[in-house]
This record gives C-alpha cells, structure tokens and sequence, in this order.
C-alpha cells in the first residue's frame, strides 16, 4: 500500500498535469477565435458564374427563353433565381416606379440537382395567373 507522501506526490503529479492541459485548451479556444474566415465558404458572386446548360434548358422549356436565371454556389447548396421579364410581372405602380425586379430565388442541395431546379421552376410556372401562363406558354 503506497505511503501518504507518494499519494500526495501522485496528487500533486496530477494537478500539474490538469493544469498544464488547461493552458493546452485556452490557447486553443484563443487559437480558434482568432481563425480567419476561409474564402472557399464564401459564396461565389453569381455575376462569375455560368449558368449550368442543363438547368437553362430546364427554365426554357418550363417557363420561356425570355427568363433570365442566375446561380450561386455555396458550401452545402446552391442558389437559383428565376428573373421574371418585364411582361410577365405583377408589379404595383408604386414597385415599378421604385424599378423594382421580381426575383424568385430558392436553395436547392447539391444531390437534389437537376430535380430541385424543375421543382423550383415548376413552382414559378405555377404561381402565375392562367393568363399570364398562357402567355408565357405562347411565347415559348
């Protein structure tokens, strides 16, 4: 059975150690606040990206071509946006004067691909009035 003087040098042995990991996880803790954003995480501004041939397809045969689309890529998912063209918006007069754009974003993840885009676009198509999909259906 160990003595009272090595118990308390083994206590002593573990407080030093307690301690020293202590200091270990403060400069972490510092370490990990101070990380700089990565520009990867950043999304990426839509105006550097094309527009991916499939999904443009997807809006012209759903909608028409006169729909303008942008997307932006993010870590975990992306963003569509549908451009809905002049003609075809149901703006107040005080939302055209104020040259207002009807913009219909949606994120979609990245394994609901091509399928997330028709579903969105489908959404869009379906918002619409019947005349105004008439008219759009027309102009395809």
């Amino acid at each position: 059975m160990p003595t009272n003087k090595e118990l308390e040098a083994k206590v002593k042995d573990l407080a030093e150690m307690i301690e020293k990991i202590k200091e270990n996880v403060d400069k972490l803790a510092v370490a990990e606040v101070k990380k700089p954003v990565k520009q990867e995480d950043a999304p990426i501004p839509a105006s550097n990206i094309p527009f991916p041939a499939e999904y443009r397809q997807i809006v012209d045969e759903v909608l028409n071509k006169e729909f303008g689309a942008e997307i932006q890529y993010n870590t975990l998912d992306f963003a569509i946006t549908i451009i809905v063209p002049e003609q075809y918006q149901n703006l107040s007069q005080r939302e055209k004067d104020a040259k207002v754009q009807d913009r219909r974003t949606k994120i979609i993840k990245y394994p609901e691909g091509a399928s997330g885009v028709k579903a969105w676009v489908d959404m869009v198509y379906w918002s619409f009035n019947p005349e105004m999909k008439s008219k759009i259906t027309s102009n395809k």
